[in-house]
């Protein structure tokens, strides 16, 4: 079977054969031209020829109206397991409060090396846990191995934790 090349530059018909063992010969190429030799057709296939077409459409219809269209969102679905991977790595800052005292400037400038600030909770009340500056629990002060700690004994507004 014989393949035939033409070379649209010198209209010159060259012709080989699969089976031959000799080299193929490639027409002569004029300079700034690009011949089908060098650099072969691709052949799209029928679903990329319609999917051109349409975009063909919607482009001409974007242009003869002047405005463009809205790109449409793809809607992902994760789970519940994967947006809570997201967050594990987010650092929170936890704060206890074991009490307030509010005092004028006169007293601040008076404290030093073992003054006493007296809080406004008794010893025996609750602790305030706060998670970035929004209370969530309650709990209560414990020594673990020299180490001050809150055992959390009231989580507040579970219900609004859940739901956001």
């Amino acid at each position: 079977m014989a393949d035939e090349i033409k070379d649209e530059s010198s209209e010159e018909q060259v012709t080989t054969e699969e089976s031959s063992s000799e080299p193929e010969v490639v027409p002569e190429v004029v300079e700034g031209e690009a011949s089908e030799a060098e650099a072969p057709a691709l052949e799209k296939t029928p679903e990329e020829k319609r999917a051109e077409a349409e975009m063909l459409e919607k482009l001409t219809a974007m242009q003869e109206t002047g405005h463009e269209e809205e790109p449409q969102e793809t809607e992902v679905v994760t789970s519940t397991a994967d947006n809570l991977d997201l967050l594990m790595d987010i650092s929170l800052q936890i704060t206890v409060e074991l009490g307030r005292r509010e005092m004028r400037f006169e007293e601040i400038l008076q404290l030093g090396k073992g003054s006493l600030v007296e809080l406004n909770k008794i010893a025996d009340d609750p602790v305030d846990i706060y998670v970035n500056q929004s209370k969530i629990a309650l709990g209560e002060v414990v020594v673990v191995d020299d180490h001050f700690g809150v055992r959390i004994t009231k989580l507040l507004n579970t219900e609004r934790l859940r739901k956001s």
